[in-house]
């Protein structure tokens, strides 16, 4: 994840260039001021904190800024300059400032004083504390009034509230009402699938049963986290359905991403829970699995982050090996968790992300012209040049590439239940008619069309047919059904067929018979 521009650096590069061309008044003779700052947020229930860092002073018509003593340890502390105790407050502000001033706006180097600031000061008493106020248009504001001039430093002291970046505001006498964005959470979390390895990750995926589908799943780490925080925490748990229609496989990799950071973790570092919520090692019942926890731990040298921002990126895969419906669904839960785990506090939840896989499937309804169930009738599925195979699960076949058989076989009801396949094209072809029926002549093209890729609510297919290369538009079964009507009697043979051929030889022979007859016998028939 890439940091936006800290609005709070850009005030820290004007308010040192500022104070390297203004004099400092040391003094008397300085008018004591007061100003107003209005911080709005996207977020509710925040808890303001303002510490003044320079304080603003002014002779005549003249002002500047000043070191706070109270914070000259840690701001010689966050920009390293030499806190000798015989240079005098004048001195210590001239080489804090210069300091300052050479740091460029939305660098790594200004980053870090502002959250190095942060983390020394965050168990210190705030000089300012703001108010909460209204909300409106979806921004929260929070106010501090008749404050001493002077250039602020602005965090969240709640816990649980390290991805929250520091704000600066500058009052002084040509600014006393300063009013400033808070920086809100960029804490985000994505869940997505894909059913090959040259598809791009997406929220639903259609496979047969048998295949294994790769999950991908992440979660925001903010840059204030290893500064902010001795440890941080991030927990990811991902769910399967408790049908067990999805089976866990495992897991491809755990990474820690972002600007010069590249930690890897192992399966041993994620947890397996079955579904009561007790840890499991037996993948083929468990329903969830924990990552927790990845902390930002410096006690344990996970400090990797480096006062930049990181994402945690697990990838694992699963197999869909049941399907108990045409519109087969398979949905798993995502849900991400972080914070500061210390005094008991819960982490912050993020809303749940889910991914769907689905399978499809459709019926065949053999019957005679009164609809008539037939019993009996056998067929085979093809997909492209490949015959499928199928294992009878109570009333239904069951997609089964390792153990099925490619017979389907119509029940006393007159139907063929197929689940667990793929959307896509197939050839579906009746291989015995039953007893005392036509075999159907023709091939079937068939076609599974799911309604929508997208949309994990309201997902469904069509099943259109039609005679292998007949004209015009395929029947609609908007039930998923497939009508296959045989008939009884004489099967008349189809044009230009062999039969056809032997009708038009045997006539021909007729023919050539009676035209000899008569020549032969034409004087006794004819008199001549």
């Amino acid at each position: 994840m890439k940091l936006k521009k800290l609005a709070s650096v850009l005030l820290a590069a004007v308010m040192a260039v500022s104070l390297a061309t203004t004099a400092f008044a040391e003094d008397g003779g300085e008018d004591e001021q007061t100003g107003n700052i209005t911080v709005t947020a996207k977020s509710s229930g925040r808890q303001l904190a303002a510490y003044r860092l320079f304080d603003s002073r002014t002779n005549g018509e003249n002002y500047g800024y000043e070191l706070n003593n109270t914070y000259r340890e840690q701001l010689c502390e966050a920009l390293s300059v030499n806190n000798d105790s015989e240079k005098t407050d004048a001195q210590i502000g001239g080489e804090l400032l210069e300091k300052l001033d050479g740091i460029e706006t939305d660098s790594a180097e200004a980053k870090t004083f502002a959250l190095s600031m942060q983390n020394a000061l965050k168990d210190s008493d705030a000089d300012v504390t703001l108010t909460e106020g209204t909300t409106e248009n979806g921004k929260t504001s929070y106010t501090a009034t008749d404050v001493p001039l002077g250039y602020y430093i602005i965090f969240d002291k709640a816990e649980g509230s390290a991805e929250y970046a520091p704000t600066f505001a500058m009052l002084n006498p040509a600014n006393t009402n300063v009013q400033v964005d808070a920086k809100d959470s960029t804490i985000g979390a994505t869940k997505g699938l894909k059913t090959d390895e040259n598809d791009e990750y997406k929220n639903t995926g259609n496979v047969n049963i048998g295949d294994t589908v790769t999950y991908r799943i992440t979660g925001d780490i903010p840059a204030y986290a290893s500064t902010n925080n001795e440890q941080y925490e991030v927990k990811l748990t991902d769910t399967l359905p408790d049908n067990g229609q999805l089976q866990y496989v495992e897991i491809k990799s755990v990474e820690l991403s972002g600007d010069g950071i590249n930690k890897t973790f192992t399966e041993d570092n994620v947890v397996f829970k079955d579904k009561a919520g007790n840890t499991t090692t037996d993948m083929t019942k468990a329903v969830s699995f924990v990552f927790d926890k990845l902390l930002v731990d410096k006690a344990n040298g996970i400090d990797d982050l480096n006062d930049e921002s990181a994402t945690i990126t697990i990838t694992y895969t699963a197999k869909v090996v049941d399907a108990d419906a045409i519109v087969n669904e398979n949905t798993n839960t995502y849900k991400y968790e972080y914070g500061n785990p210390t005094g008991g506090t819960q982490l912050t939840s993020l809303p749940e992300k889910q991914a769907t896989v689905y399978t499809y499937g459709f019926k065949i309804f053999k019957y005679t012209g009164d609809n008539t169930p037939l019993a009996g009738a056998e067929f085979s599925l093809k997909k492209g040049n490949t015959e499928l195979k199928f294992t009878k699960t109570g009333d239904n076949y069951v997609y089964d590439p390792v153990n099925g058989s490619a017979t389907l076989v119509s029940g006393d009801d007159g139907y063929v239940s197929i689940l667990g396949l793929d959307a896509g094209e197939y050839t579906l072809e009746e291989t015995k008619a039953p007893d005392g029926y036509n075999l159907l002549a023709n091939t079937l093209d068939v076609t599974i069309t799911p309604k929508s890729k997208d949309d994990i609510e309201n997902a469904d297919c069509t099943v259109s047919y039609k005679l292998t290369g007949a004209d015009g538009d395929a029947t609609n079964a908007g039930n998923y059904t497939i009508n296959v009507e045989n008939t009884t009697g004489t099967q008349l043979p189809g044009t230009g067929g062999m039969g056809t051929t032997l009708f038009t030889a045997g006539g021909l022979l007729i023919l050539c018979a009676a035209g000899a007859f008569l020549y032969f016998n034409r004087k006794r028939l004819f008199g001549r």
